[in-house]
Parts: C-alpha cells; structure tokens; sequence
C-alpha cells in the first residue's frame, strides 16, 4: 500500500494523459500574457496558437502562486487520499515558487502534523520533472517509505540531463539573457545558442553555434557524450518546430538506443520561456 500521494508542478511539459496514468495530482502554474493571468492547462496537446502570439509579440511573463493556492491544492489531495503529500517543485534557480511553497508547507504542516506535506526542490525543468515525477512513482509503487522516498528522489536529481537549443536570441534578449546588441548580430549570422541546466538548476548559455544542423549535431553530441549506456527513457522535445523535433528524436533514438523515447512539446511555463523554436534532449547520466 502506497505510504504518500505524488504531486508535481506544471512546467513538466506533460500531457494529461501522463499525469492520469501515473496517479499525479498537479499543481498549475500562473502566467501573464501582456498582463493579463492564465493558469497552465497542464496538457501540452491543447497549446492552440501560444507560440504564434509570442511570434507576434505577446509580452509573456511566469507568475509566482501564492501560499493559500497551494495550501487550497494540498487539501483538496489530502481529502481524497488521506496521505503525506511529496510535492515536486520546479527549480528554484527559474522561479521562486519554491520559496512560497515551503512557507505554505510550514502552515499546511502545523494544521496536519500526521499528514505533512514535503516540498522537493526538483533543480529540473521540463520534462526533467517528468523524469523525477516517475521516478517519485516507482518509489510510490513500490511501497518505499517516504522518507527513504525523499533521499531518492534527492540523490537522482543529479543525473537528470538537460540540453536545449533555442532557434534565436530574441527571447533570451526578452528575458535579460544576451545583450540586444547580441541578439542582433545572432540573427544575422544564424547564431543558434546551446543551454544546459547546471547543477544549481539554471538554464544557462555554453556556447553557440552557428546554423540549426550544428546546434542539432552539438545537442546529440553532448548526450551520447553525458548518457548512461543503458538508456531507459530519453525525452526529445520542441517549441512548435515539429519537424525539426522529429528528426532529433530519429538522431536520438538510433544514437542513444533508449527503451522508450517520449517525443513531446512544451507547455507554456517553459516554452514563454524560451519562445518558439527550441529544441531538447533530457536524458540520464552520471552527472550534468
């Protein structure tokens, strides 16, 4: 018998199917576009034309919930499932949710001494959380202790493999990344920046590259160098650039050999992020 109940963050860039086969409850994120608030419909297959209005120029912004929103999301679980709670957070290093989440678990926590709830900074984006989310579900399943659960779900953080590829520097330019001057002279010269998520959980720019066929070679390259030779699930993923999503996740598959290779999008949390025409690799390995 399960010993707690499985929540994620949305920002996992999952569909709801995923969320429903594992026994997830998730926790919906806000955001802004042009200043007006929308919460993350946690299904990656209804994005409709999110992209297209950030090509148009919608100004997108991620919004922090505030305490009360998660501690009104706890309840709700708590009364289904009548269970400790593993709430799996988006990186601290993107946003500060997790800050507002362990204030709302110290309340929650003082009014349910016998069923607390347990923050877990996941240092993932994307489909990361989805790994560290399934990861959560075979503890879950296999009816681990929670505590034990935790310092598990705590040690494999580690080895969850970020690699991402945005087509353009607009939105990094956007988000105070690149310098406009630097964004400029990338579009002109087809410049194509490669970015990882490092230790601390931040997405970060490690080089760049010239042309989406290089940036393309270098996210394969870094994942056949980082992978673990046993592969059990590799994510590939794109910002409404399915095309070029395909023939990665082709180049991924007769590469890495994984056991299932999930072919996705991304939802609105990280793809306002990062704009249309990104690219990912996630995978497993020995360190980031």
């Amino acid at each position: 018998m399960a010993s707690f109940s499985i929540s994620v963050s949305s920002g996992c860039d999952a569909t709801a199917s995923f969320y429903r086969d594992h026994g997830l409850s998730v926790f919906a994120l806000p955001y802004t576009e042009d200043g007006e608030e929308f919460f993350d419909k946690c299904d990656t297959t209804v994005m409709g034309d999110f992209f297209d209005r950030m090509r148009g120029g919608m100004v997108f912004k991620t919004a922090v919930p505030n305490a009360h929103e998660f501690i009104a999301h706890w309840e709700e679980i708590l009364a289904k499932e009548g269970l400790p709670i593993i709430e799996i957070i988006l990186s601290s290093a993107l946003t500060s949710t997790n800050d507002h989440a362990m204030l709302a678990a110290r309340q929650f926590n003082e009014a349910h001494p016998d069923t607390p709830v347990y923050p877990i900074d996941s240092l993932c984006a994307s489909a990361g959380l989805q790994m560290l989310a399934r990861k959560a579900c075979q503890l879950r399943d296999a009816d681990t202790p929670i505590d034990e659960a935790r310092e598990k779900i705590l040690d494999f953080r580690k080895h969850i493999i970020h690699w991402f590829s945005p087509s353009t520097l607009e939105y990094l330019k956007r988000m105070g990344r690149v310098s406009a001057s630097s964004a400029l002279v990338g579009a002109m010269l087809d410049i194509k920046p490669i970015m990882n998520i490092n230790d601390d959980g931040a997405l970060i720019v490690t080089d760049k590259v010239k042309g989406r066929k290089k940036a393309m070679s270098t996210l394969l390259t870094q994942a056949q160098q980082q992978a673990w030779p046993e592969q059990s699930c590799v994510y590939v993923l794109h910002a409404d650039c399915e095309e070029d999503g395909r023939q990665l996740a082709q180049l991924a598959q007769e590469a890495l050999n994984p056991t299932e290779l999930i072919f996705g999008q991304l939802g609105p949390i990280i793809g306002g992020y990062t704009g249309p025409g990104l690219l990912g690799i996630i995978f497993l390995g020995e360190q980031r």
